[in-house]
């Protein structure tokens, strides 16, 4: 404490250590049947009703994989006057992601992210309050990255005719000539740490802007109004396509440069220069590149998110109440570190940025858009021993997309990209209609959204005067039972092989959790 000035400081150093076993399929391959539906298969014409086999082959290696984050910080709030304060400050970060030899491929120094902020007693009297506040966020890489891009790991897959399924070993009969070409995604040879990410990939990072007021309404109550501007500056992803890059790397003069030795992906800035090193002439020594973002094909990384929120809460000896209502809006072209609309909680290693063809139709209203939000809360000491609470959640649909593959056509028969490709699921906005038809591109949030939900929950508590710290209490949750779908299957495309559409498209996934009661009893001491 120094004068009008409180000077806070402090150091932080972490380290995280993921293991990862390497894993395979039970019994070593993975046999699926089907009978073909549209007359073609993997790309070849075949007859309508042919029963084949899907054969897939997968491995991944074992290792241990360090996380090295370090932060120092320096605040200082000062007290101007009486109605005014101010505080700013900043923050250095350090990240440093490693393999499964301790060898560093990501690396950022130095990051510096400045926090500003203010509050101002208008009146003096402490019955209305405008504050506004400023930062930048630095989010560091996952040590799942560590894992997906730096490890080992390859799958294959192969279609073949059948004359019958094995009724003992489940292994099919019979082989006919293989259709098609066979699809391979990755390599059991750990990438080089030099060529896994950007030599010149700058952290992710978001600025956040708050600016609002709360005022004193009477002896209890206060309200409140806050506006929310946040938006990633930069951000990081991994690119899982080789075509665009070798066909780069050949044109400066490596015509037999072969793309297969690229990593399976690279973590990147999206719609930055990729500065990446890479053995071309296979005698293990790297040349250094700039490749042109739009050689990439890659968009910006895009998330925004605006918000209004009123608040208020009202407080007395005998029952308080705390309330809220936000409007809300996030938009861009990718929601962040995970998919929630595939379910893909692959930390830093989205499908989003894999291919462009990822990015056709991406931007818009992202799913965890809520444009309103209601809550309330509060409770009510109905004696000295017994409380009532509750609790409501009212809150708007997200939105709801048409998902399906991503086209092969225009893509180069002789490249890479195309075998890897054919492993992604029904995940771009690439999507037949349902009734059949070709495919065509939509784009995020053109099925409409889901419905709103509301949630009521209540609770009730006994602290008896007899024994102090003790509490027994009752908790009903979702008391009216309230079952509005949260989820639609979103897959519109079922099968790539024969290009089939899903007749599940639509349809509830998911509804709210039903009514649940907990007691519990708790004992503080």
């Amino acid at each position: 404490l120094l004068g009008d000035h409180l000077v806070r400081f402090g150091y932080d150093d972490e380290q995280f250590t993921s293991g990862h076993a390497g894993t395979t399929y039970s019994g070593g391959i993975y046999y699926r049947y089907f009978t073909a539906r549209s007359g073609r298969v993997n790309g070849v014409t075949v007859p309508n009703t042919l029963e084949y086999v899907r054969v897939r082959n997968f491995q991944s290696s074992s290792s241990s994989y360090d996380v090295y984050n370090t932060a120092a910080y320096l605040e200082d709030t000062w007290q101007i006057n009486d109605n005014f304060l101010v505080y700013g400050g900043l923050r250095m970060e350090t990240f440093d992601n490693r393999n499964g030899d301790d060898v560093s491929f990501v690396e950022a120094n130095d990051l510096i992210a400045p926090r500003l902020g203010m509050s101002w007693d208008v009146r003096g009297d402490s019955t209305l309050k405008v504050f506004a506040n400023a930062g930048r966020y630095f989010i560091p890489i996952a040590a799942n990255t560590n894992i997906r891009a730096s490890g080992a790991e390859v799958l294959t897959e192969q279609f073949f005719p059948i004359n019958g399924i094995d009724p003992t070993t489940g292994a099919p009969i019979g082989l006919g000539p293989q259709i098609g070409g066979t699809n391979v995604n990755g390599s059991l040879a750990p990438p080089n740490p030099a060529s896994v990410a950007s030599n010149s990939l700058e952290p992710m990072y978001q600025d956040e802007f708050i600016i609002g007021a709360q005022l004193q309404l009477t002896d209890i109550w206060t309200a409140g109004i806050r506006g929310i501007r946040r938006e990633v500056r930069n951000g990081v992803e991994d690119f899982c396509s080789h075509d665009a890059i070798t066909e780069f790397v050949q044109d400066q003069g490596f015509a037999d440069f072969d793309g297969s030795t690229i990593p399976s992906c690279i973590i990147l800035n999206p719609g930055r220069t990729l500065d990446i090193a890479l053995d071309v002439t296979g005698d293990g020594d790297l040349q250094s590149f700039s490749i042109p973002a739009g050689v990439l094909g890659l968009p910006d990384f895009e998330r925004s998110y605006n918000a209004v929120e009123l608040f208020w809460e009202a407080n007395t000896d005998a029952w308080f109440f705390q309330g809220s209502y936000t409007w809300g809006h996030s938009y861009g072209n990718i929601e962040g570190s995970v998919n929630s609309t595939l379910e893909q909680d692959d930390a830093g290693l989205t499908q989003d940025f894999d291919h462009p063809l990822f990015q056709d139709g991406s931007y818009g209203n992202l799913p965890n858009d809520r444009r309103h939000t209601l809550k309330a809360f509060g409770s009510y000491n109905l004696t000295d021993e017994w409380r009532l609470g509750g609790n409501v959640l009212v809150q708007s649909g997200r939105p709801v997309n048409c998902n399906g593959f991503v086209p092969l056509d225009g893509l180069d028969p002789d490249g890479g990209d195309v075998g890897s490709l054919a492993f992604y699921g029904a995940s771009s906005f690439y999507c037949r209609s349902s009734d059949g038809g070709p495919q065509v591109l939509t784009n995020r949030g053109d099925f409409g959204r889901t419905p709103w939900i509301y949630t009521l929950d209540l609770s009730a508590a006994y602290q008896p005067e007899y024994a102090q710290g003790l509490t027994f209490q009752v908790d009903i949750f979702n008391l009216l039972n309230s079952h509005r779908v949260t989820e639609y299957s979103e897959q519109g495309d079922l099968l790539r092989a024969d290009e089939s559409v899903s007749l599940n498209f639509l349809n509830d996934v998911n509804y709210q959790a039903p009514r649940s009661v907990r007691f519990s009893v708790r004992y503080e001491f």
